[in-house]
Parts: structure tokens; C-alpha cells; sequence
């Protein structure tokens, strides 16, 4: 019986007492998390919606700090859960997930937290966390998907290295990324103006361009 119970705590995840241990997250809340640097609430709540859509869940709760969204569980993991977790006059199984925002003027923060829910026959709701380590990595990819969505991807880092007399391109290119993704904003122009004056006029859009791209990310006005 115990082996079995086991094997069943790997197949169905019932996070009940000595199933498995969970590892939490190094985030402030302890669960999955992300702050993506924007003020638009909207946009990070209608992306993160639109990805778990696709997982074949349904929004049943929508207020400006949360949304809860639902999905079925099915198959035999679900028949497995219901006949340990409950009994004959237990409803299906399903997920119900939460994502609480919170915003300030130049970020939004989404916390996302998930739990298994049953009715029994006496029409009670049990619940229990579903957040264990594959779960969490699940959701965290989500997190950091709409992150680089809506943000870009980060400004790649080179190795930093020492600046001779004459200055080569390797080198202004390494220190100028560095002043991008590390340096404060009058690091970074600095280093700008000494790359418009080493690659010329012709490499002047690019480096424009590169500018307003690090301004957004880095959110300098």
C-alpha cells in the first residue's frame, strides 16, 4: 500500500504530507512571479490571459487587482485524484488559477497561484495547492514570456575589458552594452557619444536606434 501511494504522489501530485518536497522560489511572495516594466495593467492582464487560454483555461472572476481563471481536469490523473482525494460522489476535479496584480506608475507586478478544487457529496469545496516544482516552472515560464513580450528582450552584456590608448571596436562595443545594461544613464551616454565618434556618421541610426531600445528597458526619460 505505502509503495503505492508513492507512486501515485508522482503521477497525480497530491501535496498531501510526505508526498514530496516543494522548493520555493526565490521571490518576495514565494510563488511565481514577475514585474515587467510598464504602467499599462491592461496590456500584462490581456497577454498573460491570452497565454493561459491557450491552456485551455476560462476566465470565471475579473477585477482590477485579479483574475481567475478555470480549467478542467480530465483523464486519468483526474480519476486517480478524485478516488484518493474523495470519493464516489465527488465532482471532477479542476484547477483554479489566480493572478493578483500589483501596479505602480512604471511597473506591474503579477503573482500567479494555482489550486486543485472538488466538490464532495456533500456539496463542500475541498482545496489544495497545486504549486509543486513542475507546476512553478510552468507558470514562471509564462511569467517571463509575456515579460520579454511586452519589454524586449535584455541588451546582451559582453566581457568588460580594459580601454587602451587606441580604441578598438571590440572594445567600444563592450563598453557601451555594459553602460546599457548596467550603467547609469549618463554612463551610458557617454559611451554612446564616444561610439558615434569611433564608428562614424555611417553607424549613427543604429546607434539611435539602440539608444531608444535601452531607454524604454532601462525606463530613463
Amino acid at each position: 500500500m505505502r509503495a503505492f501511494l508513492l507512486s501515485l504522489c508522482g503521477i497525480v501530485a497530491l501535496l498531501t504530507t510526505g508526498c514530496q518536497t516543494t522548493p520555493v522560489p526565490a521571490t518576495a511572495s514565494g510563488k511565481p512571479e514577475v514585474t515587467i516594466k510598464t504602467g499599462d495593467t491592461a496590456q500584462v492582464k490581456a497577454a498573460l490571459i491570452g497565454e493561459f487560454v491557450n491552456w485551455q483555461f476560462q476566465v470565471i472572476d475579473d477585477s482590477a487587482y485579479q483574475v481567475t481563471m478555470r480549467k478542467q481536469w480530465e483523464g486519468m490523473g483526474a480519476n486517480f485524484y478524485q478516488a484518493m482525494a474523495g470519493n464516489s460522489y465527488s465532482s471532477q476535479p479542476w484547477y483554479e488559477l489566480r493572478i493578483t496584480f500589483v501596479s505602480t506608475p512604471n511597473t506591474v507586478r503579477a503573482i500567479t497561484n494555482i489550486d486543485v478544487n472538488m466538490e464532495n457529496g456533500f456539496g463542500r469545496n475541498d482545496k489544495r495547492n497545486q504549486m509543486d516544482a513542475k507546476t512553478r516552472a510552468s507558470l514562471q515560464s509564462v511569467l517571463d514570456k509575456v515579460k520579454v513580450s511586452i519589454e524586449g528582450a535584455p541588451v546582451a552584456v559582453t566581457s568588460v575589458v580594459s580601454k587602451p590608448t587606441v580604441l578598438s571596436s571590440e572594445t567600444v562595443r563592450a563598453d557601451l552594452l555594459k553602460a546599457a545594461n548596467s550603467g547609469t544613464q549618463a554612463e551610458f551616454d557617454a559611451y554612446l557619444k564616444v561610439a558615434k565618434q569611433h564608428y562614424g556618421v555611417a553607424a549613427g541610426e543604429k546607434l539611435d536606434g539602440l539608444k531608444v531600445t535601452v531607454y524604454e528597458q532601462r525606463g530613463w526619460k
